[in-house]
């Protein structure tokens, strides 16, 4: 049987830190994504140390502009509506 002491030390070991080519792997499957993440935002608050889960929501809205901030902005399919022109008035018959 294992110990439960070990359990806590595997749980307390540092996680590698990612490569540089792990980091541009990250980034473009970020970038590549068919829809946006949902992200617990309390959670992640929590995680981070932080206060409440509107700091969270701040600081993740900062980064995602960091890593999507090469992509090309995405065009919609419907064409730019113009203004309607204010019609002229009708000039009286002479």
């Amino acid at each position: 049987m294992s110990s439960a002491g070990s359990s806590s030390e595997a749980a307390t070991a540092p996680k590698p830190a990612l490569t540089e080519r792990e980091l541009e792997i990250l980034k473009n499957a970020w970038s590549s994504l068919k829809s946006a993440p949902e992200v617990d935002y309390a959670k992640l608050a929590a995680a981070c140390g932080m206060g409440n889960p509107r700091s969270a929501s701040n600081a993740w809205s900062g980064i995602k502009k960091k890593l999507f901030s090469d992509l090309p902005a995405q065009s919609s399919d419907s064409t730019a509506k113009r203004k309607t022109a204010t019609p002229s008035k009708r000039k009286a018959a002479a």
